[in-house]
Formats: C-alpha cells, structure tokens, sequence
C-alpha cells in the first residue's frame, strides 16, 4: 500500500481525535473510562491494513502489515513502514522466549517512535545498533510503538508483552499531543464544552500549517482554554507510568520514561511557517511554557516515586539541527540517531547489565 502526505494518519481520524479531540463515532461521553478498545475502535476500522483490534492495547499493529511513502525530505524520497510477526515495526522476526543470552529491550511510544521512517532508522534500532557496537554482547531492542498510541496505551504495552520478558521498559512521551490525548480518557466521564468558536478557530489554524496544529498547537490550544485539566492530565499520566512501573517490577524488568519535546522546543524550525496558525490560536509564551511545565512536573512526579525519567530536549538540543520532518513535524532520522545516542549516553550502566538480571 503506497501513502503519501499524512503518515499513519486517516483524515477521518485526525479530525475526530487529534485535531479537535472530539469522541469518535463509536464514542459517547457515557462510555466507560479507560476503554482503549472503545477508543482506537475507528482507527481500526478506517484503517484495517494496518491495525487490528487487541484486548488489552485496544489496538496493535497488523503482523506483517506494509505500506509505503511518499517522502521529499527522506534521503531516498520515500520509506516503508514494515511488521513482522508480532506487529512490531522491525524487519527480523520476534521470538516470543528471550534468548538466554540477549539483553532485551521494549521500548513503545506514539507515531514518533513508530516512526516516519525506515524501520533501521527508529530510535529503538539505532539504540540496539550503538549497544551492539560498545558491548559485544547480543542486544534486542524492540519496536512497539503505534501512531495514535497515548500514556494509557503505554501501561498496556507492557501488560500485553510480559511474556517477551523484557530486561528494560522504555515508555517515551510525545510532550506535543500525549497530555491531549490523555484528556480524551478523561472527557469520557467528563466532558468539557467548548467555547462556540473553538472548533471554528482550530479550522483555520489548521489551514494554515495542518502539522504544527495536529503535533503542538491543538494541544496548548486546549490547556489555555481548559488550564483546569492540566492537573488531571498530569495524575492520570503519573498513574500510567506508576502502573507500568508495577508491572514491570512484577516480572524484574526496568522501567524508563523518556518525554520528548516538540519540534518547537528542540533544534531548528522556520517561524515563518509557525507565526500565522499561533496568532490564529492567540497563544503566546506562556502557553508554550505551561507545556514544558507540564513535562517537568510528570518527571518529578514520576523521581518522587523512585521511576526514572529523562528529558531528552538536552540531548536534542543544537538549535542549528533539524530534528523533525519539516513536512510534517515528527522525528526524522536525525532525530531518532540523536535520541539513540542521548539515551545511551544517559543509561549506558542500565543498558549494560547481564541478561540475566
């Protein structure tokens, strides 16, 4: 299946869950909480090629599912997003028992760590590439994001996996849209009306630069409007990240958490692409800086409870680097090798641990 333009995206999904975080259809308000099934109902539906319905996820990738895309900026104009027999986006096959002798890793996230990428390119591949490099010793590391993924999914990956045994969980934060779609567990018992014009005003923001809206501003948009759900979203992410904690406690695994920033807070970026859907938003500095407030407050949160949690914007932090697609604001491949290369740096004692610890 060839794509091109939005990645991972149906235009019926981002407008029903991203851009305007509207429930979708299958979606009432009265729907029980924490329902994942419920909620990735209509991607799996629009998008049957791709992702399948899971019990516990609510919803994974397709095994040996692939598509290809259309992609100016990628050195060869295009990239393959590629299965293999559990789903994830790796070209070799999983076994389901680790190998006595391989340190295995797990990492999941959103459609950054999916990525709009080659599968070597990924941020969980380049990782195992430098670990491999520096130890000598059999490293897996492995790719279990999925586009649409949120926080609440994240706890579920692990739950799902258990039986791979990983020797380390990595759970990364996508710090432009995860507290948005966060808010979308919670409006489901709780809804919050908007404004009249909100929706009408995200429209045209959205004409005027579609990525920079769907992966930063619809989110800022939302807190500025509704600054009373900032604390709610932080608890319910806290939360998360404590129950996957638990689990991976259960079955002698650590537990990583990584916040990545957007594009606007890490490396290069045009403002003259950005200013217009800002003013359309009216959004100011202090929006931007109640979303890194935000970050800084789940890590120490999650540091109170004894959970790591990293910051990677030091690592991805030349301002005359691009580290995002310009096409449509997600990492690109010198994002996920930077990244790889920040974490390793960061964690090099954890990542070098026998494999049977």
């Amino acid at each position: 299946m060839k794509n091109s333009a939005i990645f991972f995206i149906s235009a019926t999904s981002v407008l029903s869950i991203f851009l305007y975080n509207k429930y979708p259809s299958s979606v009432t308000p009265h729907s029980p909480p924490n329902n994942l099934i419920t909620v990735y109902q209509d991607i799996v539906d629009n998008e049957p090629d791709y992702y399948i319905s899971d019990p516990i996820v609510g919803m994974v990738h397709k095994p040996h599912a692939m598509r290809e895309y259309d992609w100016p900026e990628h050195p060869n104009k295009k990239f393959q997003s590629k299965t293999n027999n559990l789903g994830f986006r790796e070209d070799h096959d999983t076994e389901i028992t680790k190998p006595t002798d391989v340190f295995r890793v797990l990492v999941t996230g959103d459609s950054h760590i999916d990525g709009v990428i080659n599968n070597k390119e990924s941020f969980p591949n380049q990782l195992e590439f430098i670990m491999n490099s520096s130890s000598g010793k059999k490293n897996e590391i492995i790719n279990a994001g999925a586009g649409y993924y949120s926080p609440r999914a994240y706890e579920a990956v692990i739950r799902k996996y258990s039986t791979l045994s990983p020797n380390l969980f990595i759970a990364v934060i996508y710090t432009g849209n995860d507290f948005l779609d966060t808010t979308h567990f919670l409006e489901m018992s709780e809804p919050v009306a908007r404004p009249p014009d909100y929706y009408e005003r995200l429209e045209k923001a959205y004409a005027l630069n579609s990525a920079l809206v769907g992966q930063t501003l619809n989110q800022f948009f939302y807190f500025k409007n509704f600054p009373d759900m900032r604390e709610k979203v932080i608890n319910s992410i806290v939360e998360s990240m404590a129950n996957a904690a638990a689990q991976c406690t259960k079955i002698k695994s650590e537990f990583i958490v990584v916040m990545l920033p957007t594009k606007l807070d890490a490396g290069q970026h045009n403002l003259d692409k950005i200013t217009a859907a800002i003013a359309a938003l009216e959004l100011d500095q202090s929006d931007f800086e109640s979303n890194r407030q935000m970050s800084r407050e789940i890590c120490d949160q999650l540091h109170a409870q004894n959970i790591k949690c990293w910051n990677s914007q030091e690592a991805l932090n030349d301002s005359k680097q691009e580290y995002f697609w310009e096409q449509d604001y997600h990492l690109n491949i010198l994002g996920h090798k930077t990244l790889a290369n920040g974490f390793f740096k960061k964690y090099k004692s954890n990542l070098q641990k026998p494999s049977s610890e």
